[in-house]
């Protein structure tokens, strides 16, 4: 499967390529042609960029685990890994159903486009929910007295 999207990719480079070209407006029939074919093309690419990304956060995640001796620094890493997996997960079903609708043409690219937003909008709130954690637990830490006072320390 992976050997024809890197195809696809490849073909989607050269597409934006000709379209890039001036000489491609000339003949209209042509040009709306790349050009639904640019829009179909266009979900599957950017989901299959987003996996290929992914998978290099494992593999960086991996590497970190391997060579770090730092228990914090590998427990990190193992934080980032998981989340990098469940990510790639995420993003194979999501070539996948991409693939599948686009071959269907059961959809719009605009339908895409706003799956693509509410995934996006629900990544958002999942950080923000972990910046709100993590921020708790720092309160928390300088409530019970952990941390320094830089303005008694500057004295």
């Amino acid at each position: 499967m992976f050997d024809k999207l890197d195809d696809i990719l490849i073909h989607y480079e050269e597409l934006m390529q000709e379209l890039g070209n001036p000489s491609v407006t000339e003949d209209q029939n042509r040009f709306r042609r790349l050009m639904k074919e640019q829009a179909d093309l266009a979900p599957l690419v950017e989901t299959y960029t987003e996996y290929k990304k992914a998978k290099m956060a494992v593999e960086d995640s991996l590497t970190i685990l391997d060579e770090e001796n730092d228990e914090e620094m590998r427990e990190m890493a193992k934080e980032e890994l998981s989340d990098a997996k469940k990510q790639i997960e995420a993003l194979e079903r999501a070539v996948e159903s991409t693939e599948l609708l686009m071959k269907h043409s059961s959809t719009t690219y605009l339908e895409v486009l706003t799956a693509q937003q509410s995934l996006l909008s629900a990544q958002l709130s999942q950080i923000a929910d972990r910046f709100d954690e993590i921020q708790g637990v720092v309160n928390l830490y300088q409530a019970l007295g952990g941390g320094r006072d830089m303005a008694e320390e500057a004295k």
